[in-house]
């Protein structure tokens, strides 16, 4: 299941216990609860820590963002909203990016 998406758009998602076929060949272990991958087949984390692989999907998307594309970081209780897998702030409208 996707859990999130990068908000600007790039191909960068964080699964939780993936059903893609292309994305369970290329992992090393099945067993692994979460799974962050980049353009669907490389896998940037897998493990079974949430906030690892939120982490490790932040990185990746502040390496892709422009400088003016928002970068959000990690999903922040009471700071932000999900819209689509998609990180928002709350001033921030729900357009595609």
């Amino acid at each position: 299941m996707r859990m999130r998406i990068c908000s600007a758009g790039h191909n960068i998602v964080l699964h939780s216990t993936p059903n893609d076929r292309r994305v369970r060949k290329a992992m090393k272990n099945l067993d692994h609860k979460f799974v962050v991958v980049k353009n669907g087949v490389v896998i940037l984390y897998e493990g079974n820590e949430f906030q690892a692989a939120e982490n490790a999907m932040a990185r990746e998307c502040k390496k892709k963002h422009t400088p003016h594309q928002r970068q959000h970081g990690p999903f922040k209780l009471g700071k932000h909203r999900l819209v689509d897998g998609r990180v928002r702030d709350p001033d921030e409208p729900n357009l595609d990016p």
